[in-house]
C-alpha cells in the first residue's frame, strides 16, 4: 500500500467534500469576486480601527482637492504661460484650461477597468505618481505641444480619486455612516475651484 506524505502539500489528494468542491468552482467561476473569512475578519476595511478609516478618507479627500485645483488653478496665469512658451494663439491659450478637463474624462476609462482588475490602492498610487510626475513635466515644458500634452496627463491621472473615491468610501465605512464621510470627501471637488483664486 503505497503512503502519502500529509506534510507536503503538493502530495495530497484534492478533497472531495462538498464545501470544498462548491467553493472552487464558485472561485473558477468568478476569480476577481473579493470574499471575507466571516464578520470578524481583519481583511475587511468594515474591520478597521476608526482611525484608520478616517485616515484613509482624508487621503483621498485631499488628492481629490489637490487634483480638482489643478482644473482651474491655472486659468488666471494662462497669458504669461503662454508668453512663455512662445504662442500668442487665443485659441490655444482656453484650449491649455480646457485639455485638463478632457483628461478628466478620459481617465476613469482607464482608472475604473484597472482599479477592478488590480485593486484600487496600485491604481491610486500609479494614478498619484503619474500625477506628480505630469505636473512636474508641466513646469518643465519648454513648448506647447509638451504643455498641452503632460496637462492631458495630469487630467488623466487626477481624476482617479473622484473616479474610485466613492467605492473606496463605500468599501470603508457602513451605509448608516457613509453620508458624512462622502460630504468631507466631495468637499475637495467643490472647495478647490474656489480657492484657486486666493492662491
Amino acid at each position: 500500500m503505497a503512503r502519502c506524505d500529509l506534510t507536503d502539500p503538493a502530495a495530497r489528494p484534492p478533497s472531495t467534500s462538498p464545501t470544498t468542491v462548491a467553493s472552487n468552482i464558485a472561485a473558477v467561476a468568478n476569480p476577481t469576486e473579493v470574499d471575507w473569512d466571516g464578520d470578524a475578519d481583519p481583511s475587511n476595511p468594515m474591520n478597521w480601527s476608526f482611525w484608520y478609516r478616517w485616515c484613509h478618507i482624508g487621503v483621498i479627500s485631499l488628492l481629490t482637492f489637490v487634483t480638482s485645483l489643478g482644473s482651474s488653478m491655472l486659468a488666471p496665469a494662462v497669458p504669461d504661460v503662454m508668453r512663455s512658451l512662445g504662442s500668442d494663439n487665443a485659441e490655444l491659450e482656453s484650449f491649455v484650461v480646457s485639455i485638463y478637463v478632457i483628461g478628466y474624462a478620459l481617465g476613469p476609462l482607464i482608472a475604473a477597468p484597472m482599479s477592478e482588475i488590480y485593486g484600487r490602492s496600485i491604481v491610486y498610487n500609479v494614478s498619484n505618481v503619474l500625477f506628480l510626475g505630469a505636473t512636474i513635466g508641466c513646469a518643465l515644458s519648454t513648448n506647447v505641444g509638451m504643455f498641452l500634452a503632460f496637462r492631458l496627463i495630469s487630467g488623466c491621472a487626477g481624476v482617479t480619486p473622484l473616479a474610485l473615491g466613492g467605492g473606496s468610501i463605500g468599501d470603508l465605512m457602513a451605509p448608516e455612516k457613509m453620508g458624512t464621510a462622502m460630504a468631507i470627501w466631495g468637499l475637495g471637488s467643490l472647495v478647490a475651484p474656489v480657492e484657486t483664486s486666493l492662491i
